[in-house]
């Protein structure tokens, strides 16, 4: 089998990679960090490369699974889309390297100008159109109809749909299914306290209006989890006893990573 992660932007991914390197630590892993060099990646493979590799993930849409053979089960997780508008803003203010970082600041577009304008259409029912697959064009926009084909594949190929919001049942539920072991984390790739302004009514209201798709894809996947986590064995006292080991490792895990970044800076990296 292989796993194939889809990475929603700003969803709690980087820390599912992390627990996802753990879980298959022998690989071959395929990492991409958009759809279009995930696919070149794995056209560029033979075909026993392609079957050799135990994780697929990366910021890519549905579809890949097409170029591997089955089995293939995809995880993904979700985010309330308020949340993540306003997350992926701040990422793109503060992240040098993204395509709209320098349109963003030279011309001081605002959250609102920005979800209202024809630059992020990762931030207008992005999370829908990413799992809608690859063939919706970028100026296309995301409709009723993609919603219902979006669920339907999530049914059809039984995907596992987590909620940062409820990322501990989410992971858990994904060890039961997966057979992991217990999936420790620590937080990475958040948002620092200086970019967290708030963000006023008028513009969470716009944010909403634009992403109502996305509403309704999320809340179908809270009510989809609830029922599976009800249906899962023993699954209150797992996450209990999760939680209770978990802050501990997450404690040594910030510590690590600390010494990890102060020897990149002292090396340069």
């Amino acid at each position: 089998m292989t796993l194939v992660f889809l990475h929603i932007p700003k969803s709690g991914g980087t820390t599912l990679h992390k627990i996802i390197e753990r879980q298959y630590p022998r690989g071959p892993h395929l990492f991409a960090p958009d759809n279009h060099q995930g696919v070149q990646q794995l056209g560029a493979l033979s075909p026993a490369e392609r079957e050799a590799l135990v994780v697929v993930r990366g910021h890519l849409y549905f579809g890949v699974h097409t170029q591997l053979k089955p089995p293939v089960q995809h995880i993904t997780m979700l985010r309330d889309p308020i949340s993540r508008t306003i997350s992926y803003y701040r990422h793109i203010q503060r992240q040098t390297a993204h395509p709209l970082h320098t349109v963003v600041q030279e011309n001081q577009i605002s959250l609102a100008a920005l979800v209202q304008g024809k630059h992020a259409i990762d931030m207008v029912n992005g999370q829908v159109r990413q799992l809608l697959g690859m063939g919706l064009r970028a100026d296309e926009m995301v409709t009723p109809a993609h919603l219902a084909q979006v669920q339907q594949q999530i049914i059809d190929h039984d995907i596992i749909v987590g909620l940062t919001t409820a990322f501990d049942r989410s992971v858990l539920l994904m060890a039961h299914r997966l057979g992991w072991s217990m999936p420790y984390y620590g937080r990475r790739n958040e948002t620092p306290v200086s970019y967290q302004q708030p963000v006023d009514e008028t513009t969470r209201a716009l944010i909403a209006e634009h992403n109502q798709l996305d509403r309704q894809l999320y809340d179908w996947a809270l009510d989809r989890l609830t029922t599976q986590w009800a249906a899962t064995p023993d699954a209150d006292a797992r996450l209990r006893r999760f939680r209770q080991v978990n802050r501990a490792f997450a404690l040594i895990d910030r510590a690590y990573y600390n010494v990890q970044r102060i020897g990149n800076k002292l090396r340069g990296k």
